[in-house]
């Protein structure tokens, strides 16, 4: 049902608490749910999804929540021009950077079968 949800929003919110477990462990997987649906996320200032805002242009960041109310914030977020291609070229990304994770670990545990 949460997915079904999440798949009939405009766009997806991440705003989490910086120095909180919740984002370190949660985050992650919310916003990844959101590129699932090809949702743009709204999130704070997180030093890793800056980086993909930067790259891929599916995450507006905003210095605080109060930048959330600015009439200048919902303007941008109305003109928000994405292609499927963003999403497309950071799953591209995700998954190799995912596989090539899964290798380093596996020539860890058995460097002979690597």
């Amino acid at each position: 049902m949460a997915l079904k949800l999440t798949g009939e929003t405009d766009f997806g919110i991440a705003i989490y608490n910086l120095a909180d477990n919740n984002n370190r462990l949660c985050a992650p997987v919310k916003i990844h749910e959101y590129f699932l649906y090809r949702k743009p996320v709204i999130s704070l200032e997180n030093p890793p999804l800056l980086e993909i805002a930067k790259e891929y242009l599916i995450i507006f960041p905003l210095k605080s929540i109060n930048d959330l109310q600015l009439s200048q914030t919902t303007e941008k977020l109305k003109t928000m021009k994405l292609s499927p291609v963003h999403f497309k070229n950071f799953e591209n990304k995700s998954l190799n950077d995912f596989n090539t994770s899964i290798h380093d670990l596996i020539r860890t545990v058995f460097p002979d079968n690597a």
